[in-house]
């Protein structure tokens, strides 16, 4: 009894993982408001594009760092990679219906044009513990948290 609660313990701290890479660091200055615009390269479906949108648009309001244009600092979220299963398929074949990736360059762009800073993030999920939207979620998650 255990080990089976060893092994799924280690199965829910290993459902879900994100990285980043910085390639231009970025320090916000204090009070920074900001914009964000979603490119699609293709993979994203509506519904998955539109989840990630409605994350990003939350976490940034939550945290108070929401402008829609003026002087706000715009975050450009390049989709490099979006495979996401279907919550069915999640159900019925688990981890043997392959692994969940989205993936993304992110640009921050000044309102004169000049990159501010630039970074890469990967979340994916190897189980089929969280939905779509939870990864998306994270995928959003930790795209603000670069941002401060």
């Amino acid at each position: 009894m255990k080990a089976f609660h060893a092994i799924l313990l280690g199965a829910l701290l290993a459902g879900c993982s994100t990285t980043s890479v910085v390639h231009q660091p970025y320090t916000a200055a204090a009070n920074q408001k900001y914009s964000f615009q979603i490119r699609n390269n293709g993979d994203a479906d509506a519904e998955g594009l539109g989840t990630l949108e409605r994350h990003l648009g939350q976490k940034l309001r939550e945290r108070g760092l929401f402008a829609d244009g003026g002087d706000a600092v715009k975050v450009e979220v390049t989709l490099t990679h979006f495979r996401l299963r279907s919550d069915g398929a999640r159900l019925w074949a688990g981890i043997m219906a392959g692994r969940d990736k989205v993936a993304s360059t992110v640009r921050l762009v000044s309102p004169d044009g000049r990159v501010l800073g630039h970074f890469d993030v990967k979340t994916f999920n190897a189980s089929a513990w969280l939905t779509s939207a939870g990864l998306l979620e994270n995928h959003a998650t930790e795209i603000v948290d670069r941002l401060q």
